[in-house]
């Protein structure tokens, strides 16, 4: 049986994470090292980040992909979402700065984390006052889906597999085609 990972203080995390050429998330004294991404999986939130600040560049809003961290304050953890938005942006140190009201968040699967995207990240995620909107992106499959926060902590999800998925939080839209752009011929996590 493995031991359980050592819990560490906030303070070590980020001296973790900023010394640290990968990429370390960090859930309430657990500090967690991320995987690298496949083609396909940066294709499509590059796709998305695209997308998305194509749309809100004119309202001044940041977006932003891959490498922002962002700070979960009600269940104290710090992540890395493939992308994020937020219109009204406020951040804070240490380096590098952290996103303290995340809007929107967007998480590409993969084999690897799949299962942690869809269960403990969405928990956190949802628990998170300021995130409005929460899309989970199927690589494998054409499927986006959408949890959309519509009563305090009720959600309401939608799975789209054509057509363009509506993003009221942000008054933006994601066209499953524009999604997917150039994907499929990339190799993927088990490919």
């Amino acid at each position: 049986m493995a031991s359980p990972a050592p819990r560490i203080t906030p303070e070590e995390y980020f001296a973790l994470d900023s010394g640290s050429e990968r990429k370390t998330e960090y859930y309430d004294g657990v500090a967690v090292a991320m995987a690298g991404a496949s083609p396909r999986h940066n294709q499509i939130a590059l796709n998305v980040a695209s997308a998305l600040r194509t749309q809100l560049a004119p309202r001044g809003c940041f977006v932003a992909a891959a490498d922002q961290r962002v700070r979960l304050a009600t269940t104290r953890a710090w992540v890395y979402p493939d992308v994020v938005v937020s219109c009204a942006p406020r951040f804070e140190p240490p380096r590098p700065q952290t996103l303290l009201n995340p809007e929107l968040v967007v998480e590409v699967l993969s084999e690897s984390t799949e299962a942690h995207d869809l269960t403990a990240k969405l928990a956190h995620y949802r628990a998170t006052e300021p995130i409005a909107e929460i899309v989970f992106v199927h690589p494998r499959e054409r499927l986006v889906e959408h949890h959309r926060r519509v009563d305090g902590s009720r959600w309401l999800v939608s799975l789209v597999r054509e057509g363009v998925v509506e993003l009221p939080g942000t008054a933006t839209t994601l066209a499953i085609a524009d999604v997917y752009a150039g994907a499929d011929t990339l190799p993927d996590d088990e490919d």
